[in-house]
């Protein structure tokens, strides 16, 4: 079953709407995972989606060097080693920086469940899709992280 709340929920009967917003909790708890679409690829968004991506993907590979230290201990081996996110220069981490302000300006981060469809799931079972690219929560949190 796939629920699309934009379809599903009639965006404009406020009765309907106030109705289905005191379930979110319970459809997105009882979800197997949630695909959000952030929107067309557009300024840079394929450059930060994949960098987010290749950032995680350090970020695991530090943690299991470390025996799966703290998260916080990671991200600072990351940001204290010449890791992917350093090795950027700093006109790419200008560009990555840039293209992440706009990727999180776009619509969605402005609706009121942002927190439900993003946390109650599970992080590793959140999708983010802009364009046609693809990164979970995790790789979002590894970023805020950095």
């Amino acid at each position: 079953m796939l629920w699309a709340d934009a379809a599903c929920i009639n965006q404009g009967d406020i009765r309907e709407r106030s109705s289905q917003v005191r379930l979110m909790d319970a459809i997105y708890r009882s979800a197997e995972c949630a695909a959000i679409w952030l929107g067309e690829s557009a300024d840079d968004s394929d450059f930060i989606m994949d960098k987010m991506v290749e950032w995680k993907a350090e970020f695991d590979r530090i943690s299991l060097s470390c025996n799966n230290r703290s998260y916080d201990y990671v991200i600072s081996i990351m940001l204290s080693t010449n890791s992917v996110f350093n090795s950027l220069s700093d006109s790419d981490k200008g560009r990555a920086w840039r293209a992440l302000d706009l990727l999180l300006r776009r619509p969605w981060w402005r609706r009121a469940w942002v927190g439900q469809e993003a946390t109650l799931i599970g992080a590793t079972r959140t999708y983010f899709f802009c364009g046609n690219r693809m990164a979970n929560w995790e790789c979002f949190r590894t970023t805020f992280q950095i």
